[in-house]
């Protein structure tokens, strides 16, 4: 049967009396080695196109470790989908793959992109507004919703049409029963010029343009690095929609 003990029988047999507030230390001791142990490990997500034989990293960005007592051996793939998708014309072998790898494996390249990358655009006139949120972000899907071509002065216009579209992604009975499973954001980037390019880029946040010129269907993104760090604005991302403003 258990006994309580005071003090002195305690110092006899070598037990130190632990005050409250000692045991409070100890606990929070303990707490702080667990916390640092499970914060040991980082991973960086890594977005790359590869088209020919060569790849392009698109983005790179410290993501924390799903796995907290190792850290990540070798490249975890996470999406691998074809570039570009072509209704009537043959899009080519180009694809975009998404990984992660640990920090202590990353390349040369990637350590360098890091390094170097730098916001091509003005972080001071970005916006970012929630337009739908159902849950937490873990365990929904999440859009974020980009536009180019929109001026300062057309902030408001960008949200009313991304709002406008998000409406008409869930509109009818059918789609509108799937509305909790989705949270949708928005993320207004200014560009230097209002409209999109036709047949060349111009000064716009990422630098859409109609390819060929004059094409009505055909829009070409001339600055997908910029579209992946305006992404990242975002409080998560699962699809991204990217709204052209044009006639």
């Amino acid at each position: 049967m258990a006994k309580l003990l005071d003090g002195r029988w305690m110092e006899k047999v070598g037990i130190r009396k632990v005050t409250p507030e000692g045991a409070l230390m100890r606990v929070f001791l303990i707490i702080l080695i667990l916390s640092s142990g499970l914060c040991s490990f980082a991973n960086v997500r890594i977005r790359v196109k590869i088209e020919n034989g060569k790849t392009r990293i698109l983005s790179a960005q410290h993501t924390p470790s799903q796995i907290l007592s190792t850290p990540l051996r070798g490249k975890k793939i996470l999406r691998q989908i074809p570039y570009y998708i072509g209704e009537r014309f043959n899009a080519g072998d180009a694809l975009y793959e998404e990984y992660e790898v640990s920090d202590a494996e990353v390349s040369l390249a990637v350590q360098d992109h890091l390094l170097k990358q730098v916001q091509n655009f003005d972080k001071v006139q970005s916006e970012v507004r929630d337009l739908v949120v159902q849950g937490p972000k873990e365990n929904r899907i999440n859009l974020t919703i980009l536009g180019d071509g929109y001026t300062q002065a057309e902030k408001e216009k960008f949200f009313a049409d991304a709002k406008r579209t998000t409406e008409g992604l869930f509109v009818g009975k059918t789609f509108a029963s799937y509305v909790p499973l989705f949270n949708v954001y928005a993320v207004f980037v200014a560009s230097k010029e209002s409209g999109i390019g036709d047949g060349s880029p111009k000064n716009t946040a990422f630098k859409l343009f109609r390819s060929p010129a004059g094409s009505k269907r055909g829009i070409m993104p001339g600055d997908e690095s910029a579209l992946e760090r305006a992404l990242e604005s975002s409080p998560a991302t699962d699809y991204p929609i990217v709204l052209a403003n044009d006639n």
